[in-house]
């Protein structure tokens, strides 16, 4: 897998830092699958909590600009993570 971009969706970038200090939010990585050159993503960022997740991949897109539509629709649709 290799990372091609990450794009904040939310207002303001999630942040950690070790001293329990964080910035709650959700970002997108769009990625391309070297294994079958189809391009997919997945969401990531912290809660309100300040605990981290990450969703599972979301693939099977023909274009990067495909999967950053579906990343973007998709998070306008349903909101995540906090």
């Amino acid at each position: 897998m290799k990372e091609i971009v990450t794009i904040t969706l939310s207002d303001e970038k999630p942040t950690q830092a070790s001293n329990d200090e964080y910035t709650a939010g959700d970002q997108a990585t769009i990625f391309l699958n070297e294994d079958d050159g189809k391009f997919g993503y997945h969401y990531h960022g912290v809660r309100l909590d300040g605990s981290d997740y990450q969703s599972r991949d979301f693939t099977g897109f023909e274009s990067r600009q495909a999967a950053m539509r579906d990343a973007v629709l998709n998070y306008v649709s349903t909101g995540l993570g906090c």
